[in-house]
């Protein structure tokens, strides 16, 4: 069981407590997401303009894809798993598999881009600028980019650790895979790390990477990303509920 992290000493941090934890709880995952979007999701999404092209990155099952029928989604999430969820979820432009620091897209492809509970995956700074000039690089200008993270000022956050953790910034938040959604095969090959529990009901439990985002580093990140990227931006963020929003006006 892991019980502490430092990011220095994580390698391929991503692959092993991201990715490959998203492919084996994929099932489970996708059905805790059947409820209703966000608010702040649901009035971003609501308030763009019909026939907008919006490219959803992380989109995990796909729950966002028909909040409002009046755009025309498409998705891209890098776990394969997910992504077969997803491609049931009605999305009209399709769905792609790969990762949110190389998008596989042209600059200025999309009206408006959305990530959700995607960018806190990422453990290192100048990873968290790639991904956020790639998402300011393929909105055409005029667009928006909005993107949502886990927050330190959460009142649920000092919660959101594995055992023996301290609540820092960087945590690996366990994921307690119900038996009737474990695949043996895929458990069984697993790289990541992963405990037996011993209980009938929650048979596995993996961990997931999370960077919590202390106030005014988000805006930061934004600020850097389109630097690098030579987009000239504006953001407004705003938090709810234990999450931070950064609304990104590309101009």
């Amino acid at each position: 069981m892991p019980t502490s992290i430092e990011v220095d000493d994580l390698k391929d941090v991503e692959q092993k407590y991201v990715k490959e934890v998203y492919d084996v709880i994929a099932a489970h995952f996708a059905s805790t997401r059947t409820k209703g979007p966000w608010a702040p999701v649901k009035a971003y999404l609501n308030k763009l303009p019909d026939h907008s092209v919006v490219l959803d990155v992380g989109c995990g099952n796909g729950k966002y894809f028909l909040v409002n029928p009046r755009l025309f989604m498409a998705g891209l999430d890098q776990s394969a798993e997910l992504a077969k969820i997803a491609v049931k979820s009605g999305n009209p432009l399709g769905l792609t598999v790969g990762n949110a620091t190389a998008l596989p897209f042209s600059s200025s492809a999309f009206d408006h881009v959305l990530s959700i509970a995607v960018l806190h995956h990422l453990s290192d700074p100048a990873t968290r600028a790639t991904m956020l000039g790639e998402l300011i690089r393929v909105t055409r200008p005029g667009g928006t980019v909005f993107v949502s993270v886990w927050s330190t000022n959460a009142p649920s956050a000092g919660k959101r650790k594995g055992p023996g953790q301290e609540p820092g910034q960087d945590r690996l938040v366990p994921w307690h895979l119900q038996k009737k959604f474990t695949d043996d095969d895929k458990v069984a090959k697993a790289q990541t790390p992963h405990d037996n529990t011993g209980d009938t009901r929650n048979l596995e439990v993996f961990y997931r990477y999370y960077h919590f985002f202390r106030e005014g580093e988000l805006e930061e990140a934004v600020r850097d990303a389109a630097e690098t990227c030579g987009r000239e931006v504006s953001v407004e963020v705003s938090s709810d509920k234990g999450n931070w929003y950064a609304e990104i006006t590309v101009h």
